[in-house]
Parts: structure tokens; C-alpha cells; sequence
């Protein structure tokens, strides 16, 4: 708890020396720092140096001839000030103590009865009163006491009989000396492919946060469907539920993130909605949402436009040629019979064309006419040259580049204009170094995962694809899996996040 570095004042002879607790160790080594000198920490109340925990092992040591313990310091600057100041000073209070006479200090700052346990005796029972269990713990001296010996001021303020510091409970003393244990012990651990098994198994820890965001994210999905349908407001509400679905998933990424980036390893995916506000739970989110795929897929949205675009110019121009081309071969061909057959043909195709269009205004496009839509599209988009296609593919490796670390910095700092900002990530994947490889390599096993498994329930599910609302079965068994792999993917940028937490400058509690 002491800081090694803080500096403490020692009184001798109403002379006063100041020292850190390392230097107050050899000061005891050298008997230049005696058991009834008195010494503090900062502004608080002098004590005796014998009553101060952290020295009593000195003294032990000095009593009893034993090695003195070594202590390690903070900085290797306070290291190098520490030891010129030792020299100085310990010969300077050694020599006073040789020419003035000393006279041992008796104070006391309260009326209690000073006779403070040996640095042997347990630390369970108060320093006051020996046969009390201790309750208490002082900040700054360090002595234990029970629930009667600090002053109390309200419920919470306990202030130290001795020094006049702040006194803590000692069970929530240990609970974060725990903490600190535990953190150090996880640091110890890289960030690696033990991270995420356990992003895996993490989400089945809160069965009931799990069901239940899986659930309404199918709902979410299912509602995006009608917007199929067309009409003002069937469109508007598929926008409001993929709104809402995004919200759901992007609150679960940011209170994982958070957590994690505080050290709560062990806490819910799920936030708390109790203080549901419109603004902050789904209107922010879904922007940030926006800004996240901009700064990471806006390029490549931008560059399949101008591809799409270019493919259907292309496409009308190589029609209109070949009108050209006929029309020049030949100008004045006078079949009748051929004419005749010709818009006979034109006719029936009219017709053909005529009731399909009637069908699919009811019941929308059969899965034939959408596939062949398709591979008419595509084909047109094969066809572009090397000018296109090769920007297209870099900026579908920078959108899964950068696409994770988007997701964090739109998580951790809530910013949309931190999150458009491709500086800001990039500087976080510089600290993150390595580390930031391994996540990649973990998003794209959950992307092969999510495509495996999509894959797999549309083919199980094909004979229910139906026109405009799709496969149903598929949709909503896809979105629990959906939900599920987006918390896992959460817990992955949280573990990440949790073990750079030194090199991001993350706040931990």
C-alpha cells in the first residue's frame, strides 16, 4: 500500500530530515534512525518510527541481526536522487546525533494506550486494542484497528486514531489486493488462442442475457424482412428494426469493452437497460455504427458503385453498337415475311414479359428470375478491367483490416469523429502490435464459422425460400448464431483490450 517513493520527515532534536522508506532503512541499519524518533508521511501527525508497519521489519532486523530486506523503488531516477540524498543526509543526522545530546520523544496524539503489537503479531487484531479483531486499515501508517478506535464522520469517513489519515474497511483492502493479484497473474498471460476459447465459452456464463439478446435479435431480423414488401411504412419499419437490431449489438460490444478495459473480466455481456434513453441506446449507436463502416467499407462501397455504374454503361453501349452494326449492314432489307415473323415474336415476347411482371407484383420475384438478374449483373462485372478490380480488392482488405479496431475505438470513446479519424486506429493497432494480428486471425475464423453455418441452414432449409420474405427457417436460426458470434467476437476485443490495457492507457478500477 506505501508508495516507496513518498517522501517522509523524520524529527530528531527538533531537526526535521526527509527520506523515502528505503532510505528510513538504512538510516535504522547505520542507528542513525532510532525507535522513538518520530517521522511522517506528507502533512499527516508525527508518530514514532517504531509504530510505523512498513519500518518494524527494519528495526526487527536491527534487533534481532538479521539481513536487512530490500525494497525496490519506482523509477531508476528515484533510485539514482534516493542515493545521493542517503549519503547526505544519513551523515548529517548521524553527525548531529553525535554532538547534541539526545532526548527521547514520548508523544502521543490521542489518549489511547500506545503499546502497538510487535511486527510478529498477527495483523488481525487491532493495534489499539490487542484482544479486538481489527476492522479497520489506515492508508497511510498502516495500522489495523477495531470498528471502535478510528473517529467516524457519517457512515463511510473512518480516520486514524494515530496519523489522522483515512481508514479503509480491511475486507475491501484485500478484495483489491485480490483484484491486483489476479491481474497481474492474468497479465502474465499473453493474449493468444486461450483468449478465445474462452471468448467461446464466455457468453454460455450468462445463459439467461444470452437467450434473451439472441431472441430479440431475432425478432430485429425478421422485422427487417417486411420492408420486402414494399410500402412507406413496411419500409420504415425494416429501417427502425435494423436500427434496433444494431443498437442491440453494438450496446452489448461497448459494456463488454468497457468492462474488460476495466479489469470486470467476470461481468455481463448484457447492459443494464434500466436507464434506457432514446439518444444514448439507439440514435448514437446506430451513427456510430455509420461511422464504423464508413472509415472501413466506405472506399470499397464507393469503388463497387463506380464499378456497377461502368459495367452498365458498358453494357448499354455494346447494345447500341450492335443496333449500329445492323442498321449498316442492312439498310434497306424489304422481307416482309421475315418483318412479319419478327413482330410476331416481339409480340408474344411482350406478352410473356406482361404476365411475369403481373406475377411478380404479387408475389415477387421467382428464385430463377433473381438468380438470373444476378448472373446477367456479375457477368457484366467480370467484365471490367484490372483498373477496377484491383482497388476493389485492396479496399476489401483494408475494410477487414481495419474493421476491428473501428468497432473499439467507436466502443471506448463514443466519439464519431474519433471513430471516422483512420489515425486514431491506427495508433491503437501500434500499441496493441502483435496482438492486433492474433485478433485478426480470430475475426476471420468467426467469419468462416458464421459462413459455414449459413451456408449450412440454407441448404437444409431451401425448400422454404419463398419469394421476397426468403428462407424464414434459416433467417431466424442464422440470427441466434448471429448474436451469438457478434458477443464472441466482443469478448475477443475485450480480452485484447484487457491485456494492453498498460500500452493503451486504459483506466482500470
Amino acid at each position: 500500500m506505501t508508495n516507496l517513493d513518498e517522501i517522509w520527515q523524520v524529527e530528531v532534536n527538533n531537526q526535521t530530515y526527509e527520506a523515502n522508506v528505503e532510505e528510513l532503512g538504512q538510516w535504522i541499519a547505520e542507528g542513525a534512525l532510532l525507535p522513538n524518533d518520530r517521522v511522517r508521511r506528507g502533512n499527516l501527525r508525527w508518530l514514532e518510527a517504531r509504530k510505523v508497519p512498513i519500518l518494524h521489519q527494519f528495526f526487527n532486523a536491527k534487533e534481532n541481526s538479521l539481513p536487512f530486506p530490500v525494497l525496490q523503488t519506482v523509477t531508476d531516477a528515484a533510485e539514482n536522487d534516493s542515493s545521493l540524498k542517503t549519503e547526505d543526509t544519513s551523515d548529517a543526522l548521524t553527525i548531529h546525533r553525535n554532538q547534541i545530546a539526545r532526548t527521547p520523544v514520548n508523544f502521543a496524539v490521542t489518549n489511547y494506550p500506545l503499546n502497538l503489537p510487535h511486527a510478529s503479531q498477527t495483523i488481525d487484531v487491532c493495534a489499539v486494542h490487542h484482544a479486538e479483531e481489527a476492522k479497520y486499515v489506515c492508508e497511510a501508517c498502516e495500522n489495523y484497528f477495531c470498528k471502535l478506535c478510528p473517529a467516524s464522520y457519517g457512515a463511510t469517513v473512518k480516520i486514524c486514531p494515530l496519523c489522522g489519515a483515512m481508514c479503509k474497511p480491511i475486507a475491501d483492502v484485500r478484495a483489491k489486493q485480490q483484484k491486483n493479484f489476479q491481474y497481474q497473474n492474468a497479465m502474465t498471460e499473453n493474449f493468444g488462442f486461450n483468449d478465445f476459447k474462452r471468448a467461446l465459452a464466455y457468453p454460455f456464463k450468462f445463459r439467461s442475457s444470452l437467450i434473451f439478446g439472441a431472441v430479440l435479435f431475432m425478432i430485429f431480423t425478421l422485422g427487417q424482412t417486411v420492408s420486402a414488401f414494399g410500402g412507406t411504412f413496411l419500409f420504415a419499419s425494416g429501417i427502425l428494426c435494423g436500427t434496433l437490431a444494431n443498437a442491440l449489438t453494438f450496446a452489448c460490444l461497448a459494456n463488454t469493452l468497457d468492462n474488460f478495459s476495466q479489469g470486470k473480466r467476470e461481468a455481463d455481456f448484457m447492459p443494464s437497460f434500466d436507464d434506457f434513453e432514446l439518444w444514448d441506446d439507439v440514435i448514437h449507436p446506430f451513427f456510430l455504427s455509420i461511422g464504423v463502416y464508413i472509415v472501413s467499407f466506405g472506399l470499397l462501397i464507393v469503388l463497387l458503385v463506380g464499378a456497377f455504374y461502368y459495367a452498365m454503361k458498358t453494357f448499354e453501349q455494346i447494345e447500341t453498337d450492335k443496333q449500329k452494326i445492323v442498321s449498316a449492314v442492312f439498310p434497306n432489307a424489304q422481307n416482309n415475311s421475315a418483318d412479319e415473323e419478327a413482330e410476331f415474336q416481339k409480340f408474344e415476347e411482350m406478352i410473356r414479359e406482361n404476365r411475369k411482371a403481373q406475377l411478380e407484383s404479387v408475389v415477387g420475384k421467382t428464385p430463377e428470375a433473381e438468380r438470373e438478374s444476378f448472373n446477367q449483373v456479375a457477368a457484366n462485372l467480370l467484365r471490367l478491367s484490372l483498373i477496377f478490380a484491383i482497388p476493389v480488392f485492396l479496399a476489401f482488405l483494408w475494410g477487414a483490416f481495419y474493421f476491428p479496431v473501428a468497432c473499439a475505438v467507436a466502443a471506448c470513446t463514443r466519439s464519431f469523429a474519433a471513430v471516422i479519424n483512420p489515425l486514431v486506429g491506427l495508433d491503437t493497432i501500434r500499441r496493441m502490435k502483435f496482438n492486433y494480428a492474433k485478433i485478426l486471425l480470430m475475426f476471420f475464423a468467426l467469419g468462416v464459422f458464421s459462413f459455414a453455418v449459413g451456408g449450412i441452414l440454407s441448404a437444409v432449409f431451401a425448400p422454404f425460400d419463398m419469394p421476397r420474405a426468403g428462407n424464414l427457417p434459416a433467417k431466424i436460426i442464422g440470427s441466434l448464431f448471429t448474436f451469438y458470434f457478434s458477443v464472441v467476437f466482443s469478448v475477443v476485443l475485450g480480452c485484447a483490450l484487457f491485456k494492453c490495457s498498460d500500452s493503451l492507457n486504459l483506466r482500470r478500477s
